[in-house]
């Protein structure tokens, strides 16, 4: 259930960045944030957990 409320959120922010502002950068943006902390957060806890 987790992993299908992540998809749509991947999903649904870019294209609600998309729906109000129009502009290609602030998209990207958008889709970069909100896959960073999910890199970010995976690569500190597998060096832990190793």
């Amino acid at each position: 259930m987790t992993s299908m409320g992540d998809g749509l959120t991947f999903n649904a922010l870019p294209w609600l960045a998309a729906t109000l502002t129009g502009n290609a950068l602030l998209v990207s943006l958008v889709s970069f944030a909100t896959r960073l902390q999910w890199q970010l957060f995976s690569l500190l806890f597998g060096v832990n957990i190793s």
